[in-house]
């Protein structure tokens, strides 16, 4: 079969074999578009085995990244080489979708993007903070001029 699922770490992992083409998405059509919903968290698409992807491949791709999007969920590439890897690039599809070479690499990544998150809303939380103590010393410094004034 050249579509397989299998899970990982509250992960699903999709492989794929062969080409991911016109006539594979057509064959495997019933299959792929029940996808979606068997999709609860993180997906992880491994195309190591594909030696090839047209356009009907990137579209399926693209196609389940837009359905899980709004849900929250996640998704990635992995093990892409050669003719897929130049194909995904060239479309910069590697900028909506993250892509990583082993699923060591994306777990990695997805540490790295988490502690990045929780830095950046450390930060904003910091500086709202100092906004408010600079505002309130503001407010109070302001009524000290106006009651120096009365």
């Amino acid at each position: 079969m050249p579509i397989t699922r299998s899970s990982y770490n509250d992960h699903l992992i999709i492989a794929f074999k062969g080409k991911l083409d016109v006539r594979f998405i057509q064959a495997q059509r019933e299959v792929l578009e029940q996808l979606p919903s068997q999709i609860n968290g993180t997906v992880l698409f491994d195309l190591s085995g594909i030696d090839f992807i047209d356009s009907s491949g990137i579209g399926f791709l693209v196609y389940i990244y837009k359905r899980i999007k709004p849900q929250k969920y996640s998704m990635a590439i992995l093990g892409l080489t050669g003719q897929p890897r130049d194909t995904v690039e060239m479309l910069r599809i590697n900028r909506m979708i993250d892509c990583a070479d082993t699923l060591a690499d994306f777990e990695h990544q997805a540490s790295q993007k988490e502690y990045g998150t929780k830095r950046s809303m450390l930060r904003r939380l910091v500086s709202s903070r100092r906004q408010n103590k600079n505002a309130t010393v503001n407010r109070v410094a302001k009524r000290q001029r106006l009651a120096g004034r009365r």
